[in-house]
């Protein structure tokens, strides 16, 4: 079975006449608000004044297109720019962390994986131990990114995982500050 594909999709439908339904709208909003000011203008002299500019924005806006673009398009870019500021200037915001709480906490994971005193003999795994400690500044754990050998994970583990995970970032964020 063959199907059509849809063409001119950029195009919009002509509701009325000629015109589609937005243009309709934008000319009837113009008709309405000359009618409103027919009606509230004492002379003809204090009717024509505004009603020339308020009958060339509203034509613009129904007709009227700048670089393929809908007129409104460009008073909403223009708006913008007269609103917004012209220089962006950015401010880093420092948090202060507190230091003696951090080297305490640091030194207490330190006596916990018992570092080898100076001058005691350094064996192969506690060289491991210790370059760990120094390449995660003392406050990483790495046997929490081991990840299991077993190519099914069910659905506890899933969860063991992602609590750990958590658990990673909240250290992290305590260590850098919060961002």
């Amino acid at each position: 079975m063959q199907y059509s594909v849809p063409q001119f999709i950029e195009v919009e439908d002509k509701i009325i006449g000629p015109l589609t339904l937005k243009q309709f709208l934008y000319l009837l909003g113009g008709a309405g608000a000359l009618f409103a000011l027919w009606t509230i203008a004492p002379t003809i002299e204090v009717f024509l004044v505004p009603a020339i500019p308020i009958l060339g924005i509203f034509l613009a806006l129904a007709f009227y297109k700048v670089n393929g673009r809908p007129f409104i398009v460009f008073l909403q870019a223009a708006f913008g720019y007269v609103v917004r500021p012209k220089v962006m200037l950015w401010r880093r915001e420092y948090i202060g962390v507190d230091v003696k709480v951090d080297t305490k906490a640091k030194a207490k994971e330190m006596d916990k994986d018992k570092v080898p005193q100076i001058g005691q003999k350094v064996t192969e795994s506690r060289l491991r131990k210790l370059s760990t400690i120094l390449d995660n500044e003392g406050g990483v754990d790495q046997s929490i990114y081991d990840l299991p050998d077993s190519a099914e994970v069910s659905l506890e583990d899933e969860l063991e995982e992602d609590k750990k995970r958590q658990e990673r970032e909240q250290r992290v964020d305590e260590l850098l500050g919060k961002r």
